[in-house]
């Protein structure tokens, strides 16, 4: 029966994946998703055991790079104003986010 695992060198990037894997299927599939707003790289090092005594694991890694999205900015709705001629200036609240 092989094992199969996967771990991540920086899981505040990108958390340990997924494998879905059942024995002895020849594939195996890892699912992951990085964290919300994360940028950066992470090492995913993935092993397969075969339960021997000796010579029983393989590993291998790939990177991964996380970029940060640029999310256009938003302003919260303003509400319409109304100022009398010559009176000073409306002050207006807005929420930038």
């Amino acid at each position: 029966t092989l094992t199969v695992t996967a771990t991540s060198s920086d899981t505040s990037k990108v958390p340990n994946p997924t494998v879905n894997y059942i024995s002895p299927n020849a594939t195996a599939s890892l699912t992951f998703t990085p964290v919300l707003n994360a940028n950066g790289n992470a090492t995913i090092t993935v092993t397969v055991n075969d339960g021997q005594s000796a010579n029983n694991t393989i590993t291998r890694t790939f990177g991964v790079t996380i970029t940060s999205v640029n999310s256009a900015p938003t302003i919260s709705p303003v509400a319409n104003q109304t100022v009398v001629s010559g009176s000073s200036s409306a002050l207006l609240n807005v929420t930038i986010g």
